[in-house]
C-alpha cells in the first residue's frame, strides 16, 4: 500500500466516521456503497464544499482549477495535527479529474520573494 493511498484512506475514514455530508450530493445514499460515499466525501472536502469543525480536520487552502486557473490543483489540509497536500487536475472541457489524485505529508516552510514594482514618475 502506497503512502498516498494510506493518507487518502485516513482522510476517508475520518470523514465517514465524523458523519460529514456532501452539501451538493444528489445521488441516493442508500444505493451507493460505502467506498463511493467515502471517495465523494474526500473530493468534496478537497474542493472546499464540506465544512468541518476544525477540531481534528481543517482545509488550510485550495488553489487552482476552474476556468483560467490552470490544470494543476492542490489543497493542503490538517488532520489530527499533521499537514498533508493533495494534488489533482482540472481540464476546462472536463472539470476536475480525480484519476491522478495523490497525497503527501508536508511541512510548512517560510519563503521570501522579491517583486519589482513600476516606479510612477511625476
Amino acid at each position: 500500500m502506497s503512502k498516498s493511498y494510506e493518507i487518502e484512506a485516513l482522510l476517508q475514514e475520518y470523514l465517514v466516521s465524523s458523519g460529514a455530508e456532501n452539501i451538493w450530493y444528489e445521488g441516493d445514499e442508500e444505493e451507493d456503497d460505502e467506498e463511493d460515499r467515502a471517495n465523494d466525501l474526500v473530493r468534496t472536502f478537497l474542493s472546499g464544499d464540506i465544512i468541518t469543525d476544525h477540531t481534528f480536520l481543517e482545509l488550510i487552502y485550495q488553489e487552482g482549477g476552474g476556468e483560467g486557473s490552470g490544470e494543476h490543483v492542490e489543497a493542503v489540509f490538517k488532520l489530527h495535527g499533521v499537514l498533508y497536500k493533495a494534488v489533482w487536475s482540472y481540464y476546462s472541457h472536463y472539470g476536475y479529474s480525480w484519476d491522478g489524485l495523490t497525497f503527501t505529508k508536508v511541512v510548512p516552510r517560510e519563503k521570501t520573494i522579491i517583486v519589482y514594482d513600476e516606479v510612477k514618475e511625476k
